[in-house]
């Protein structure tokens, strides 16, 4: 391999602190303005009045309930990354390009930096400037067990700044909470969405004009902060992609308008939705392929065959077992779509026509092969074979009358996974699961602790504590 890396970026000022140098010299800060508050004479009144001080989002619509929007300074939250000591090895900041020889022909693809949007945003920085690339993720999720149906919606942010194989181990915390959205219920049908341009706007000033930040050793850099990637289903993707969203009149839906008035990407420089909105293996490829894949293989082949050959499969350790078929599963999770991928192919050997078999088979061959953990120029080109076959032989899946409108959000974005790789890196690094432990450590966990009562504060506080002691 050769690496070619990006020059006249990167550049540090010594001298700043970092985290275990802040860690032992600890000045007790907040201790010293308790101590202030006690000793400067306000009275308690006062002082209950300063500490509940709040600062009120005002919703478009009249909700039910009261709306509490609980959130971190994001700068802070990536400082708080980029000093956390256990990430110092596996924080690069500097663009590269990786070529399988010194030749540069074939070109080699893995981390997000080794990608063309990096290189390309380097180039229209400053001399000695770094990139930040903020990764944001959100999805919601249950709190309760056994309680009623109590939502959270939590929007975790990162970097992709980080080694891939790092980020993806829920220990080491590479993922920070950012905010806690209202789930709010409105009074009239009309849907809308909570604001988030306060929460994201010193992302987007950052990208503008840069900010100082310490590096994981203590030098100062300065950073520019472009969103590199959101993870999401597609739901998801619109609202956050969206500030003010509500149900538009039939005649604007006619003319395909998604009701996005004021995006938050719309003065985020450096950030391109055609860029950051990356494909994502569980979303997009698994749940894909249980969702359109599984359904033409159950509707072509008898319900009860299908089934009883399901039930008739010897699995390996490790494999899901499905004793009672798979044509009427419900609350079906992302191990079973794994598992299902496996052996769809198996099951309808023999039951199915020989193009309709080439057609399933190749679009599973291609979300396997988009997942691999590099990529070069030759199996992107294989991957791209993979898709074009598939368009090949679709014919014969709608001939069978199991889909006849190919009106398909996840499968019209697989035409732009070879550019995303090409631009962003390899798409498994963009993968749910560490979003999804995250809510066990960020949200699931401390409500667990509290009393079932005011959620979002109590989770607030418990986090709060956890990060004093860590």
């Amino acid at each position: 391999m050769f690496t070619e890396l990006y020059e006249s970026c990167g550049k540090v000022f010594p001298g700043r602190k970092s985290f275990m140098d802040s860690f032992r010299e600890d000045c007790y800060q907040e201790w010293k303005f308790a101590s202030w508050l006690l000793h400067s004479g306000p009275s308690s009144t006062a002082i209950d009045l300063l500490l509940s001080l709040d600062m009120p989002i005002q919703p478009k619509g009249h909700s039910k309930n009261a709306i509490h929007l609980l959130y971190w300074q994001p700068i802070e939250c990536l400082q708080a990354i980029l000093r956390n000591p256990l990430l110092v090895p596996y924080i690069s900041f500097v663009p590269r390009k990786v070529w399988t020889s010194t030749t540069k022909i074939c070109q080699v693809y893995d981390e997000w930096l080794t990608g063309d949007l990096a290189w390309n945003i380097q180039n229209v920085l400053p001399p000695g400037a770094n990139i930040l690339g903020v990764v944001l993720s959100s999805n919601k999720t249950s709190i309760s067990i056994m309680m009623g149906n109590c939502m959270a919606y939590p929007l975790l942010i990162s970097l992709a700044n980080i080694d891939a194989s790092i980020q993806l181990k829920p220990s080491l915390h590479g993922y920070l909470l950012l905010a806690l959205l209202p789930i709010p219920k409105f009074f009239h049908k009309t849907t809308h969405v909570c604001n988030l341009n306060k929460v994201l706007a010193p992302l987007r000033i950052a990208a503008t004009v840069w900010i100082m930040m310490n590096d994981p050793v203590g030098n100062l850099q300065y950073c520019y902060t472009p969103l590199a990637s959101q993870i999401a289903d597609t739901p998801e993707e619109s609202l956050l992609l969206a500030t003010n969203y509500k149900n538009f009149l039939k005649a604007i839906k006619v003319l395909h308008f998604n009701g996005v008035v004021k995006p938050v990407w719309r003065d985020w420089p450096l950030s391109d939705p055609s860029n950051f909105v990356t494909p994502k293996p569980l979303h997009h490829f698994q749940k894909m392929s249980w969702d359109q894949d599984t359904k033409w293989c159950i509707s072509i082949v008898d319900p009860a065959e299908l089934d009883l050959c399901s039930s008739l499969i010897q699995t390996t350790v490790g494999y899901c077992a499905f004793d009672m078929g798979i044509s009427k599963l419900k609350q079906v999770t992302g191990h079973d779509h794994r598992a299902i991928l496996h052996y769809i192919i198996g099951l309808i050997a023999g039951a199915v026509p020989q193009c309709f078999l080439v057609a399933v088979h190749v679009l599973i061959k291609f979300c396997y092969l988009s997942q691999a953990p590099t990529f070069t120029e030759d199996l992107l080109t294989k991957v791209a074979k993979s898709l074009q076959t598939f368009h090949d032989h679709k014919d014969t899946i709608t001939h069978a009358d199991v889909q006849s409108n190919w009106e398909i959000l996840k499968m019209e974005l697989l035409q732009s996974v070879v550019c995303s790789i090409r631009l962003s890196g390899v798409v498994i690094q963009w993968l749910a699961d560490p979003m999804e432990h995250a809510h066990v450590q960020e949200i699931k966990a401390p409500v667990q602790v509290g009393n079932n009562q005011n959620y979002y504060n109590q989770i607030a506080h418990h986090l709060d504590c956890l990060e004093k002691c860590f």
